[in-house]
């Protein structure tokens, strides 16, 4: 699979999101001068067009190095990254969309169609352990196979837009799986597959309760990571993939959420 088209937004990718927002939530908390903050947000947006992976000293040491920040103030601005890559994406703070290129705000996907919204946000905040209703007859091999497909496409565009950071990912799919009270052998199998490069052929043939319970960490934790309009795009191009497959007449991927 081509991890370029799976990025969200064209250009934009779900991890460069989070990775805004906390950088401008980190930049408010330390500084008060509205001026600076856009200069230092605006010089970070151009140094992460040279670098393949953004990392908070490096940045720093960066902006040091052109006596845009001092000593001080790249300590400070450490702490506060660090505090800020580690919370959710709709923790932190919003950052002005003047503040990016026209290129980069022409990248911002629309909103999804309002029903489609709250079907995923109502999938998000089911949770395993209240109100599941007992798995119903379906052609396992039909229901299997989309699986697969959305699951993969899911984490594929999370893990690969994100900057194929499986720490994270992992740090990420455990909070998701305690939010949505999963049973621990689902983030297990989750955290494996991950491990193995996401090979399709990894995934294991489950329930379908498990599938949806798998699916949900999984769109929980790219909703904790990238915002619920990235994770809500990426879950939704997922089933309109799995809809273009033969089983698809069998099992419907809608199913699955």
């Amino acid at each position: 699979m081509n991890p370029g088209s799976l990025l969200v937004g064209g250009s934009s990718t779900v991890g460069t999101n989070h990775r805004r927002r906390a950088i401008f939530t980190a930049l408010t908390e330390v500084f008060k001068d509205s001026p600076r903050r856009a200069d230092l947000f605006k010089f970070c947006e151009s140094f992460c067009q040279t670098e393949p992976k953004f990392l908070v000293n490096r940045f720093l040491m960066r902006a040091e190095q052109k006596a845009k920040i001092d000593e001080s103030e790249r300590q400070a601005l450490a702490k506060a990254m660090y505090l800020a890559l580690a919370k959710p994406y709709d923790g932190l703070t919003r950052y002005p969309h003047d503040l990016l290129s026209e290129a980069a705000q022409a990248a911002i996907p629309p909103p999804l169609p309002a029903a489609e919204a709250k079907v995923f946000e109502d999938f998000s905040a089911r949770h395993d352990a209240v109100g599941i209703a007992p798995n119903k007859p379906h052609d396992a091999n039909a229901a299997h196979k989309v699986f697969q497909t959305v699951l993969a496409h899911v984490a594929n565009g999370l893990y690969h837009a994100y900057g194929r950071r499986p720490a994270r990912v992992g740090l990420a799919l455990a909070g998701a799986t305690a939010q949505s009270k999963a049973e621990t052998h689902i983030l297990s199998m989750l955290i494996d597959w991950i491990d193995g490069d996401l090979d399709e052929d990894a995934i294991p043939h489950l329930s379908l309760n498990e599938m949806r319970s798998a699916l949900r960490v999984l769109y929980v934790a790219a909703c904790n990571l990238t915002g619920r309009d990235a994770a809500a795009h990426l879950l939704s191009q997922a089933l309109r993939l799995a809809s273009a497959l033969a089983e698809a007449q069998r099992f419907a991927p809608k199913s699955l959420v």
